[in-house]
């Protein structure tokens, strides 16, 4: 993903005019690197126990699972979807402003959406606008492969009565259903 690159750079940048500072002692790099993972839609699960992983092969003593979690849990809540995306928000709104000024157009990039919400993909998008979280989204988006773009609770209550998310863990399922319940009364 091409992406990884830009932020970088772009929070490279916003890092040496102190718009955008990481919180406690973790570098830009690793800001970045916990925010490609999450900007490409990996779940939580998997970001904590890559992180799990990395505190365990790189500390001297045995590393605790609660600070690895909760290390994640902060840098994604707190460097990234608030204070880097506001940094980002803040950046593209200059440039339009300064392009404006020169007769110029910005094209329209959402990364700083794009790192709030947690991904880039339409499908997934559709579905947190919707009211589900990052990781119920996420479960259907890799249950419906590419064959159904669910873009109205209509259409997930279609895919549900057909069987398409049977497969659904209890608790994601039981999200589903209370939306769907909220939403067809």
């Amino acid at each position: 993903m091409s992406y990884f690159r830009d932020y970088y750079k772009q929070a490279k940048k916003l890092y040496e005019f102190g718009i955008y500072v990481p919180t406690e002692n973790y570098t830009l790099r690793y800001v970045c690197l916990i925010a490609k993972k999450w900007l490409q839609g990996n779940s939580l699960k998997e970001i904590i126990a890559e992180q799990i992983l990395w505190d365990a092969d790189h500390s001297e003593k045995k590393p605790s699972i609660n600070t690895s979690v909760r290390s994640i849990i902060k840098v994604i809540n707190n460097d990234i979807r608030f204070r880097f995306s506001n940094a980002l928000r803040c950046y593209y709104d200059l440039l339009t402003n300064v392009l404006a000024n020169k007769g110029l157009q910005n094209q329209s990039v959402k990364l700083h959406y794009f790192i709030e919400v947690g991904c880039c993909d339409e499908r997934m998008i559709n579905l947190i606008n919707m009211g589900l979280t990052r990781e119920t989204a996420k479960e259907i988006e890799d249950k419906l492969h590419g064959d159904h773009n669910p873009i109205s609770f209509a259409d997930l209550l279609r895919l549900y009565n057909e069987g398409k998310l049977d497969t659904l863990h209890p608790v994601t399922k039981k999200e589903l259903l209370y939306l769907l319940n909220r939403t067809t009364r």
